[in-house]
């Protein structure tokens, strides 16, 4: 395996009761299998002197069993093509750049097996996890799982963006397959650059991804970095389900969002309390398209985030430290005081949905007009008032900037735009690698037209304002 199993147990909280091995070879991924206590294993392999080698290497138990086939959407006998290295790379389909890549593997011998439907020969019952190594024929595998996809929450398999093997399933094959089943493609090593290794969860086996959607608020002026914010979004969180509040979108959208339009005539609170209501979720993160992420958040502290935000009757939780927050504990959670000056922050921060709904329907009765950038110390204010309980996540980071720290376990750019310019101040490096990596010009352009349009929406709010306080 590329990825490293260890590491993506611990990081997506898995709960592994069983695995199907599915071209499992000399059986090489068995101590690690007993490392992490996994004791029911399906062992499949198709190649006669390979099985009886497997069989003779992992000791006898009760709990392991082992299949003397291949597998397949289809019942009968097949003809393999056994490389004359190791035979780890002997596969049902015919090697193609395969023999460029690697030229000192030659296929020389061919040897007839059985092929069976996966659904056929194990009762999935018993396993949740399947890993899948069979040299390009992956999705044919898949294909005669259907009934066992029900009761898998994890798939880790080899992937290929070009033909290893002649008419091999391509990755994105691989994606439109496993989402009609729940699956999401969480991690990818392309290690063989045409090919590599890629986890899949079902999102409905994580507590976080499944209860928890991300809303990011932006502005049609600001085209050029929700593109960057999207970028690094599918880059290091794409299996999380998002809501992108906009006033008009000239951008393109991660398959796993929905767009919700705002109109500029109506007031930041409006935009918010309007998309809330198309969001499913009992729990959202709120984020906005100026904080870029900068590697993966750590899912095993998200689901930590949401048992806690439950079991300690809190309101939210926000994502890194900020302001004057010297109530630091032993706990990589910390409470904010009630009365603090920095009890609501719009920095990225995981909410009980009928919290932050009841925040902004109080402020919208009372301050309706507030734009964005008012409405910070106007909502901190109502959050004391409306006895709001949160705490942050915190665990020694450094500080960055005058008002915040950085975060390791949801890694972001708290702010990469600073009076419509680049925060090469706080976040030089970062950005600097962010912009040239993508091509991007380190000097931002100008909307002139996006930034006039947010002027004239500031005026006409504060002249409503000024209307409303003369008449009442």
């Amino acid at each position: 395996m590329l990825l490293d199993l260890k590491t993506i147990v611990h990081k997506y909280d898995l709960n592994i009761r069983g695995v199907i091995h599915i071209g499992a070879h000399l059986g090489q991924e068995y101590p690690i299998y007993k490392e992490l206590s996994i004791d029911n294993i399906a062992f499949i392999e198709p190649q006669k002197k390979i099985f009886n080698q497997l069989k003779e290497t992992i000791p006898t138990s009760e709990k392991i069993k082992f299949y003397n086939t291949a597998l397949g959407n289809q019942t009968g006998t097949v003809k393999m093509y056994i490389d004359n290295y190791n035979k780890g790379s002997s596969s049902i389909l015919q090697p193609k750049l395969h023999l460029t890549q690697h030229p000192d593997i030659k296929f020389e011998s061919e040897e007839n097996v059985n092929i069976d439907k996966l659904d056929n020969i194990i009762d999935s019952r018993t396993y949740n996890f399947i890993n899948i190594d069979v040299q390009g024929f992956e999705l044919e595998v898949l294909k005669g799982g259907k009934n066992c996809l029900k009761n898998i929450d994890y798939i880790m398999t080899e992937v290929n963006r070009d033909e290893v093997y002649k008419d091999c399933a391509k990755v994105e094959q691989l994606d439109h397959f496993l989402d009609n089943y729940g699956f999401i493609r969480v991690e990818t090593s392309w290690e063989g650059i045409i090919w590599g290794d890629a986890f899949y969860i079902k999102k409905d086996s994580n507590n976080f991804l499944k209860s928890v959607a991300l809303l990011t608020y932006s502005h049609s002026s600001y085209k050029d970095v929700l593109n960057i914010y999207f970028l690094q979004l599918t880059k290091y969180f794409p299996q999380i389900k998002g809501y992108l509040l906009i006033d008009k979108l000239d951008s393109v959208v991660p398959p796993n969002h929905e767009v919700v339009y705002y109109n500029d005539d109506f007031s930041y609170y409006q935009h918010c309390l309007n998309a809330m209501t198309f969001i499913e979720e009992d729990h959202l993160i709120y984020m906005q398209d100026d904080y870029f992420f900068l590697s993966e958040p750590n899912l095993n502290v998200l689901n930590k985030s949401l048992s806690r935000l439950k079991s300690d009757n809190l309101d939210f939780i926000r994502f890194i430290r900020t302001g004057d927050m010297d109530n630091i504990s032993n706990d990589l959670f910390h409470k904010i005081p009630q009365k603090s000056k920095y009890l609501f922050s719009t920095q990225a921060t995981l909410w009980k949905k009928k919290s932050l709904f009841k925040l902004l329907t109080t402020a919208y009765e009372k301050f309706k007009y507030d734009n964005i950038w008012e409405s910070e110390i106007r909502l901190n204010e109502l959050a004391q008032n409306l006895n709001l309980k949160g705490a942050f996540l915190y665990n020694n980071e450094n500080k960055r900037g005058k008002n915040h720290w950085d975060s390791n376990d949801f890694p972001y750019i708290a702010t990469a735009i600073v009076k419509g310019e680049w925060n090469f101040k706080e976040y030089k490096k970062e950005l600097i690698k962010i912009l040239i990596s993508n091509k991007i010009n380190t000097k931002r352009k100008f909307n002139s037209r996006g930034f006039l349009n947010r002027l004239f929406t500031i005026a006409k709010y504060r002249f409503k304002l000024l209307i409303t306080s003369i008449i009442f």
